[in-house]
């Protein structure tokens, strides 16, 4: 670095590489000492750690809530607003680094909601049917959502002489609290995934494969539902709400 007094200007040029501990020890203190002098500098360096870790944190999880995206808003939106506030010349390139950083970790965090594909994750809970939470019928399945639910359920399929209610499970679809019914036809396993939906959408089901599995997501009632099945499409459809049989 190799000056006598450190200024805001050169400060932020070595910004980066002060976070990432690239420095040496003589320009490492140099740093360090104008950061006790000087309180914008002091919140910029905070700020910069501050998104690096939620940088790194975002991709260790490969996902973020919403509540991440809003604390980054929040950081990015009180650094900004007091660097622009400044008459310093330079902080304006504050601003805008700050500004880049958040930018590169929203769309990070945006890419991250869309590959939370709930049939993907509807699928994997259909194979993995160990640690189902309740068998037996369906009033002792009843009986156990009554209490467990994390929400007002509904049983999505009523029994009959060719679908038994065998299960369910309380878990989590991704972000969403979900319950998951396992169902026996004929023999073969019959799975549906129900959860909230804050805008449900009066749309016909959408059919699909994924994997060798056949799979119909429908809103109704203000739930979601994604149905796994190895089985004709004819057949998963007839075990649908009837109104959709008149679309």
């Amino acid at each position: 670095m190799g000056v006598k007094m450190m200024t805001c200007e050169n400060f932020y040029r070595f910004l980066d590489l002060f976070v990432d501990g690239e420095l040496s020890p003589e320009e490492n203190a140099e740093m360090v000492g104008h950061l006790q002098t000087c309180d914008r500098c002091r919140a910029l360096a905070e700020a910069e750690i501050l998104l690096k870790q939620k940088i790194k944190d975002a991709f260790i999880a490969k996902k973020a809530p919403n509540s991440l995206r809003l604390q980054v808003q929040e950081v990015v939106s009180k650094e900004v607003s007091h660097f622009w506030r400044s008459k310093v010349f330079w902080g304006g390139a504050v601003a805008v680094g700050v500004s880049a950083c958040a930018l590169v970790l929203l769309f990070f965090l945006n890419i991250g909601d869309k590959s939370e594909d709930l049939s993907d994750l509807a699928v994997k809970n259909h194979e993995e049917v160990t640690g189902q939470e309740v068998f037996g019928d369906p009033q002792k399945i009843t009986k156990f959502l009554e209490t467990h639910a994390p929400f007002k359920f509904k049983i999505p399929f009523e029994p009959s002489a060719s679908l038994n209610l065998v299960g369910a499970k309380v878990t989590n679809l991704g972000s969403k609290p979900a319950v998951f019914y396992f169902y026996d036809v004929h023999g073969k396993r019959l799975s549906v995934a129900q959860y909230p939906q804050k805008k449900p959408k009066p749309a016909a089901p959408r059919v699909f494969r994924k994997k060798q599995y056949l799979v119909a997501t429908y809103d109704d009632n203000g739930l979601g539902h994604t149905v796994v099945g190895d089985m004709p499409e004819s057949e998963v459809l007839n075990f649908l709400p009837a109104r959709f049989e008149q679309e």
